[in-house]
Order: C-alpha cells, then structure tokens, then sequence
C-alpha cells in the first residue's frame, strides 16, 4: 500500500502559571506552538509585531519561531493555563488491526488548515477554561513519571477545541467579527449552564437580548436550531465527563443535566453512534476505578464545573 500523507500531534503535560511575583516571562521564542487561556487578571501579550490586551477567557497561541512575551506589569494578577503542541507531517502505510489511532480524523483534518492559517488572539473562549483544568489536574497525578493514561485523552480533546476555534476564527472578515463576539457570548452563556435546565428565553436574557433577536441573530448565521445546539454541547460535555475515571454513567447525565439514564443513553447515542458506556469503552479501554501506579483522585462537581483533588 503507498505511503498516505498525514499530520499528527505530539503535546505536552498542561500547566498552570501566574504572573503575581514574577510579572513578565522575557522575550523569547520557541520551536513549537504554545495556547494559552487566561483565567483570571489583567495583561498583555507582544506577539511578533502584534500587541493584544488579556483578560478573563482570552485564548492566545505563541507560533514557533516568534518572539513574544506575557506580562501584567501593571494589575501583577494575571494566571494562565497553558500547553506545548507540535503539528508534525507523517507518512503512514496503514493502521495495523487492533492497533490504536493516533487522534480522531476530525482533529487530524483540522491540522493542514490550522497550520496554513490561524487566529493568535481569541476572546470569549471561557468555555476552555475547565477543559483546561481537567488535563492539567490529570496531569499532576503522574507516578514515577508515568503519565495517567487519561491525561492523553483529554488533552487531544481540549487540542480539538482550540484548533478549531483559532482556525476558524481566521476565516473571519473584520465585519464578521462583532457577530463571532455576540456568538462566542452565547456559546460560554450556554456552556455555563448545561448542568441545569436551560431555557433560550433565559439565555437571551443574560446575552442582552430578545429571545427573538437571539433566534434570528443565531439562524442567520447558519447555525443548528438553539435547542439542538445546546443538546449538541451537553453530550459533547459528557464526551469530557465519561473520561473521568471515577463517575458513574448515570452521574455524567446529570451533570449535563439530564436526569433520566435512559434518556441520556439514547441522546449520546444519536449524536456520537455510541452509547455512554460504549464511548468510554471506546477511548479508556475499561471501566472507571483506581489504576495501579496511578494516584487516586475523586471528582467533585458544584454547580456544574468539575474539579479534581487528590485522594
């Protein structure tokens, strides 16, 4: 079989960093690409010859081989998570049974575009912020330097979401960009509230709208109906929530505010053609529970949003 093109992605364990005691990180450049998201303070990022203003939910990426700089030299109270992620172009002959694919072919076909074009700047991408919390938790449970084998998961499915984003972000014309601010509010309102029953009239509500307006505003820019959209975010929600090693099918429906299993199970399944216990299956290999070598942790959910301490 002939050699097929492909592009794959080697990543970093995810980090937290603050900028109260040291304010600047120095100008310099690296060799691979490096998102951030701001979660909570004040800054500026000096990217090549760009300068952009940070603040709360801000994703920004330093390209390779840029000079850039983060700093907060005036509030000192800038705190960032951040990763380091290569795009590497390979050949590949085929995927020996039973062996396991590198990433799902969504990301992988997002890789040519994101590399040719991206945005470097992004606002309104609060919505990352747990994702990002979830990978950089995992990741600090290593033992022995061996990396949980959940952390993997995760991180490919956070590295989705940016790319997609940053990709198609620059796409945007500059009088596009107002409605792609209007449509990042309305995603972050609606990520926020997906633990719960989440009615559109409430959501244009908190976006400073009429539920009209929100409805005509959303249709004209060729999007899903409001209410699919919000069905398709709470099982992707779940996709993150079903990679938790120590939750309960049942819970992760809750926390995506469906109560009834059933219900649930029938949901996740004609959006992903997976069951819930199929997909975890699928991606962890077995069921929840402790792994040897790996410290144990609990998850605790308030109102919503996940976090995970060690046991």
């Amino acid at each position: 079989m002939k050699p097929q093109p492909a592009y794959d992605l080697t990543f970093s364990s995810t980090r937290f960093v603050s900028f109260e005691r040291v304010t600047r990180n120095r100008v310099h450049r690296h060799s691979f690409y490096e998102p951030c998201i701001v979660i909570s303070g004040t800054g500026e990022f000096e990217h090549g010859s760009d300068l952009f203003a940070l603040r709360e939910g801000d994703l920004f990426i330093a390209d390779p081989g840029i000079y850039h700089e983060i700093r907060s030299l005036k509030t000192k109270d800038l705190h960032l998570y951040f990763l380091a992620f290569n795009v590497t172009r390979t050949f590949r002959v085929g995927r020996r049974e039973g062996q396991r694919p590198s990433l799902r072919p969504s990301l992988r076909q997002m890789l040519p575009a994101f590399a040719l074009d991206h945005s470097v700047h992004l606002p309104g991408q609060s919505h990352l912020i747990s994702l990002f919390e979830h990978a950089t938790k995992l990741s600090q449970h290593d033992v022995s330097q061996v990396r949980n084998p959940f952390y993997r998961d995760a991180s490919l499915l956070l590295l989705s979401e940016i790319i997609a984003s940053l990709a198609n972000s620059a796409r945007l014309s500059e009088e596009d960009q107002g409605d792609h601010l209007l449509a990042n509010r309305i995603v972050e309102s609606i990520e926020q509230r997906l633990h719960g029953p989440l009615r559109v009239s409430a959501l244009a509500r908190h976006c400073g709208l009429s539920e009209r307006s929100l409805r005509r505003k959303w249709k004209s820019w060729g999007r899903p109906l409001l209410t699919d959209e919000i069905n398709r975010r709470r099982i992707a929600r779940a996709g993150h929530l079903l990679l938790l090693p120590d939750i309960s099918i049942a819970e992760v429906g809750y926390q995506v505010g469906i109560q009834s299993p059933a219900q649930f199970s029938r949901i996740f399944k004609a959006v992903n053609g997976l069951t819930p216990k199929a997909y975890r299956r699928k991606y962890l290999g077995r069921a929840p529970g402790t792994l040897p070598g790996v410290t144990p942790f609990k998850t605790e959910f308030v109102d919503g949003d996940r976090e995970e301490y060690s046991a």
